[in-house]
C-alpha cells in the first residue's frame, strides 16, 4: 500500500502493545526471582503475594501485572496463549532459570535478557486483545532493520519519533521492511492522531520504553530516533547476517513451535547493552580510535584502535530478501493450482511487474498458483531425488499432501535483464519443487555446495528454457544470480 493507504488504515489499536506496565530488565528479572519463591503457588493468591513482597527484592512496582511482560520475554511460562492470566498453573521457564543463576550486570544476565528481547513477538502471547491477530513479527529486529536501511541505502541517521510510531509500530509483518521504510521516506507522510495523549498509541504500548530504556542500540534525542554505531555495526554483522532469517520468521506463525524457542536459551550470544570500547571486530576498512583504561586505579590511558567493517547494500538487500521470500512461501502454501493450460499460458505470458513499494530490491510480482501447480506436477515429490543423495525428508502438510517449496532456477532477481526481452521469468517452465532442505542449499549454501544441487536442475531444464528465449549459461547463473 502507499504511504496514505497506511495512514488510513490506522486506529487508536494499530500499534504494537503489551499489558500497560513499566518493565526494566532488573525488575524483570527481580519479579521473576520473586516469582519463582512462591510457597505452594497453586494455593497462592499471587496478586497478593506480589503486592506484600515485592519490597524484599526493591521491584519497582507493587503491580503484579510486570509478570505479564516476564512471561512475553520468556522468562515465566503462559501455558494457555492469549488467555487471562493465571499464575497457579505457570512456573520459571528453561531460559528463566538459567538467568536467575546470574547476577544482575553480568555479562550473561545481559546476553540472556538481549536474547529475550530479540525473541519478543507480536502478537504477544499475552496478549489477550484481538486487534492484533494478523501481526506476526518481531519488534526490536524490524526497527533495527528499518532505521538500518535508512542509514545505509538513503544516508539518513534520524526520524522523528512521531512518525517511527505512526509507520514502523504500526506494521504487522517482516516483510514490510521496504514499504515502511517507503513510508519514512516520504515527505508528504502525516502523522497519525493516535501518537499523542493518553488514549493514543503511548497509553496503549511500552514498547518505545521497552526498547530505549533496556538497549543502547537506538537514541532519542530532541524527538529525533537514531542508531548508535558502533553498537549496530557488530549487530549488523554478528546477529542478522549470522541468523536463519527464514527460520526464524516460521516461529512467528507457529505457536507451538514459537512458545519453546522463547523459553529456551538458543545462545544468540549478543549483548545490546554492552560498551563497546576496547573491543577489537573483524575488519575490513574503516577504523575509528577509542581511549581505554589500560591500567584500573592509575589514571592512564591508552588509545586502541577500533576496526570498525564496511557494510555493503547487498548485504542489506539480501537480509531483507530472506524475510520477502519466507513471505512468498507463505502464499504458496494457502494457493490453489491452476486447473487449465489456458489459466497456465495466460500467467506464463503476463508483463513482469514490480511489486508496490519494493522497488529498491527489484523485487517482481510473483503467482503463487503457478507455484502451487509446479509442486502438484512434480507429484509432491523433490526434483532433485536420484540427484542428491539423501532422504529429501519432509513431512504432511495440513492439504494432505508432502510439503515441498516452489524455487525458480533463473532467480527472479534476474528478471530486471529480460523485461526488455519481453520474458516472464515467473513461469511455470522456471519453477522447480525441492525438499526444504535442497531448497535452502540452493539459496544458502557456500558455491560448492549450491553447484551440487544447482547444476541437475540447470542440465534438466535448460533445453526448455532455452526455446522460451531464456538463454543463460550455467557460470553466468550461478556467479551472477547464485552470489
Amino acid at each position: 500500500m502507499n504511504t496514505k493507504e497506511k495512514y488510513d488504515s490506522l486506529t487508536i489499536k494499530s500499534a504494537w502493545s503489551y499489558a500497560k506496565q513499566k518493565a526494566n530488565f532488573l525488575d524483570l528479572y527481580l519479579s521473576s526471582k520473586l516469582f519463582s519463591e512462591i510457597p505452594d503457588i497453586s494455593h497462592t493468591n499471587v496478586e497478593d503475594y506480589f503486592t506484600n513482597n515485592y519490597e524484599r527484592y526493591g521491584i519497582s512496582t507493587n503491580r503484579h501485572r510486570i509478570l505479564a511482560i516476564a512471561q512475553m520475554l520468556g522468562l515465566i511460562t503462559k501455558k494457555e496463549f492469549y488467555k487471562k492470566m493465571d499464575y497457579s498453573v505457570e512456573t520459571i521457564t528453561n531460559v528463566g532459570t538459567v538467568l536467575l543463576n546470574y547476577e544482575p550486570d553480568s555479562l550473561e544476565y545481559k546476553k540472556i535478557f538481549s536474547e529475550q528481547l530479540l525473541k519478543m513477538k507480536q502478537k504477544a502471547i499475552i496478549d489477550t486483545t484481538n486487534f492484533r491477530d494478523d501481526y506476526y513479527i518481531y519488534p526490536f529486529l524490524f526497527l533495527f532493520m528499518v532505521m538500518w536501511k535508512l542509514d545505509k541505502d538513503y544516508g539518513i541517521k534520524k526520524v522523528p519519533v512521531k512518525k517511527v510510531w505512526t509507520y514502523v509500530f504500526t506494521c504487522k509483518s517482516m516483510d514490510d521492511l521496504n514499504d515502511c521504510v517507503s513510508w519514512l521516506f516520504d515527505p508528504t507522510a502525516k502523522i497519525s492522531p493516535f501518537v499523542d495523549g493518553t488514549n493514543g498509541y503511548k497509553g496503549n504500548s511500552r514498547m518505545m520504553k521497552l526498547i530505549l530504556e533496556n538497549t543502547m542500540m537506538f537514541s532519542q534525542e530532541n524527538d529525533q530516533l537514531s542508531l548508535n554505531h558502533p553498537i549496530a555495526d557488530d549487530f549488523y554483522q554478528d546477529f542478522v547476517l549470522k541468523q536463519n532469517l527464514p527460520l526464524l520468521q516460521t516461529y512467528l506463525y507457529d505457536d507451538v513451535k514459537y512458545k519453546e524457542f522463547l523459553e529456551s536459551k538458543q545462545g544468540f550470544d549478543f549483548d545490546l547493552t554492552y560498551n563497546p570500547t576496547g573491543t577489537v571486530r573483524r575488519a575490513r576498512s574503516r577504523r575509528a580510535v577509542f581511549k581505554k583504561h589500560s591500567d584500573i586505579g592509575t589514571g592512564t590511558t591508552k588509545e586502541v584502535e577500533i576496526i570498525v567493517p564496511d557494510i555493503d547494500n547487498d548485504d542489506v538487500d539480501s537480509v531483507i530478501d530472506a524475510f520477502l521470500d519466507f513471505q512468498d512461501e507463505q502464499d504458496v502454501k494457502e494457493a490453489a493450482v491452476y486447473t487449465s493450460q489456458e489459466e497456465i499460458n495466460a500467467s506464463n505470458n503476463r508483463e513482469p511487474v514490480l511489486k508496490s513499494g519494493l522497488e529498491a530490491n527489484n523485487r517482481y510480482s510473483t503467482d503463487a498458483r503457478l507455484a502451487k501447480t509446479a509442486i502438484k506436477n512434480a507429484g509432491y515429490v523433490c526434483e532433485l531425488v536420484g540427484h542428491i543423495d539423501g532422504s529429501h525428508a519432509t513431512f504432511d502438510s495440513v492439504h494432505g499432501t508432502k510439503y515441498l517449496e516452489a524455487h525458480h532456477l533463473v532467480p527472479m532477481k534476474a528478471q530486471k535483464d529480460y523485461v526488455s526481452l519481453g520474458i516472464n521469468l515467473d513461469r511455470l517452465e522456471n519453477i522447480v519443487a525441492l525438499c526444504p532442505n535442497c531448497h535452502k542449499a540452493v539459496h544458502y549454501g557456500t558455491r560448492a555446495e549450491k553447484a551440487k544441487y544447482l547444476r541437475p536442475l540447470y542440465d534438466a531444464r535448460i533445453s526448455e528454457l532455452n526455446e522460451l528465449g531464456i538463454d543463460i549459461d550455467y557460470d553466468v547463473l550461478i556467479d551472477d544470480y547464485y552470489k
